[in-house]
């Protein structure tokens, strides 16, 4: 690990995760694929998701795509065997899901259940309930390898 994720683990267990994130986005700028950094890409993503900016225009699950995914997908990839790094994207598909659907209530007024609804004849709705049966086999199947990886280990 670069002395910038030590340093930003160090802010990280000291509560100063504002500054923690700096540290952690810099040692992940220079070295973006080294193995060890799973745990500082794992790190920002909990904080980003523990304490979102401002969004001003820019939807909630937008927020998910751009920052949040890249960084739980990222640490996955650098450390297939994290069992808790698939039990947090696992609860970040589950409260994209509840994201998505808020928006989707927002924009058009109807429930979820309407939306499943007018699904059988309606392409932007039956879509739409595609990509929430989509995030929800997601978390489970995260879940379950989260479940998993933590049985070989016991």
């Amino acid at each position: 690990t670069s002395d910038y994720g030590l340093r930003g683990r160090a802010y990280y267990l000291t509560g100063n995760k504002k500054i923690a994130i700096g540290d952690f986005s810099k040692a992940i700028e220079l070295l973006p694929r080294f193995e060890e950094n799973y745990l500082i890409y794992y790190l920002r993503c909990e904080i980003n998701f523990e304490n979102r900016p401002s969004l001003g225009d820019r939807s909630l699950s937008s927020y998910y795509q751009s920052y949040l995914f890249p960084d739980i997908n990222m640490a996955i990839e650098l450390n297939p065997s994290a069992e808790f790094c698939y039990l947090f994207r696992s609860a970040l598909y589950l409260k994209y899901k509840l994201c998505l659907m808020k928006e989707n209530y927002d924009n058009t007024g109807l429930f979820y259940e309407q939306v499943e609804q007018r699904a059988q004849y309606d392409k932007n709705s039956a879509d739409f309930v595609q990509l929430i049966n989509n995030i929800t086999n997601q978390a489970e199947v995260d879940a379950k390898m989260a479940a998993d990886l933590k049985n070989q280990t016991n």
